[in-house]
């Protein structure tokens, strides 16, 4: 063993095999550190999706008049006119905190739009029902707690038609089931 590692110093090769290596190495780092850079991307995209198309799950299960029938409501108004709405506030934890970290970008630009233009009628759905529940304390003949009322459910048939395109289009996207 001694005499091999003596001739492999003496004929000056230990010095060949360093600088293949360094070479090699100056080559394979960088490789390496931008493919993992790009696969950790890529999961935490996934990641991002998966999160969303579950919130958006969510919203879309909290409109179900079948799973939540105490909640939904049949207002009878001036005129004939009937308005139906579900008296729920719709989640947003996950959007808001994919805002705030800016992780948000890891979305297709346009699939980014159409989330967030969900996103703000899922608020002002909420934003509608505090609204309606502290108006019909006060004041039950206000004719401007209809006026909310028209535009509960004018959201709703949007997030109901708007939901379920927006979240095949995530999947498709990044490949979730």
């Amino acid at each position: 063993m001694i005499e091999i590692w003596s001739e492999i110093c003496r004929d000056d090769t230990l010095s060949k095999i360093t600088s293949i290596v360094t070479i090699i190495s100056l080559v394979v780092a960088p490789l390496f550190f931008f493919v993992k850079r790009w696969y950790d991307k890529r999961s935490e995209r996934k990641m991002v999706s998966k999160n969303l198309h579950g919130e958006l799950q969510d919203a879309l299960d909290a409109l179900d008049d079948k799973l939540h029938p105490k909640d939904f409501f049949t207002l009878k108004f001036p005129r004939d006119r009937e308005i139906q709405y579900m008296n729920r506030s719709l989640n947003h934890d996950v959007y808001d905190s994919l805002i705030f970290s800016g992780k948000i970008n890891f979305l297709r630009h346009d699939l980014q739009q159409q989330i967030q233009d969900i996103f703000k009628r899922i608020k002002a759905h909420n934003k509608y029902i505090i609204k309606t529940g502290e108006m019909l304390v006060k004041d039950k003949g206000n004719a401007q707690v209809y006026v909310y009322y028209e535009r509960l459910e004018y959201i709703e048939k949007i997030l109901l038609e708007s939901i379920p395109a927006t979240m095949k289009k995530l999947a498709k996207d990044t490949k979730i089931t």
